[in-house]
């Protein structure tokens, strides 16, 4: 990723994002200036309004980790601006998407599943192959088998949230990753 300068402005709405996540993102600490900058960067829009946009990207634990894996992790075709660089760099010091998702998983998870509760072998094989790319996980793999998916286990799931599940679980059966580590993802 090529190097940009960055300015006092962003180091400092890059202070109070890191404020805001500490807190666990409380609505109070969601500052006019963090919604500006947030609102322009990584493809994000602006919604209605600052509530709209909190509600959107952070209002629960499953906005939480979409967010931040696109902050952390997703792959852009454009360059990331200087204020960009500084967002990625703190989601990724921090284990902001490590974080969330283990905090998804106490607010969601009602019973445990498997990998092979999840995937049929085929798919199993077919991640394996795909690993560590978790879009691609999701895209050709997940996406497309929602359904079957649903119905064996017994419940709506997410598929960015699966998909990120996959990858870790990979990630600790072929290559030790442990639960503090990113899960694969690059």
């Amino acid at each position: 990723m090529k190097k940009v300068e960055t300015t006092a402005a962003d180091t400092k709405v890059v202070r109070t994002f890191a404020r805001f996540a500490k807190s666990g993102y409380k609505p109070s600490l969601f500052t006019r200036d963090l919604y500006l900058a947030l609102s322009r960067s990584f493809g994000f829009i602006a919604h209605y309004d600052r509530d709209g946009f909190y509600a959107a990207r952070f209002g629960g634990s499953a906005a939480r980790l979409d967010t931040l894996m696109i902050m952390g992790y997703e792959t852009f075709q454009w360059v990331l601006s200087a204020l960009e660089q500084q967002f990625r760099k703190l989601v990724l010091d921090e284990k902001l998407v490590v974080a969330v998702a283990e905090q998804l998983t106490v607010e969601t998870v009602m019973k445990t599943v498997t990998i092979g509760d999840i995937l049929t072998p085929a798919q199993l094989t077919r991640c394996r192959a795909l690993y560590p790319d978790r879009a691609r996980i999701r895209d050709e793999v997940v996406r497309p088998n929602m359904g079957a998916i649903n119905r064996r286990l017994g419940q709506e799931n997410d598929p960015d949230y699966l998909s990120y599940a996959i990858v870790h679980a990979i990630g600790v059966a072929e290559e030790g990753v442990s639960a503090n580590d990113n899960g694969g993802d690059p």
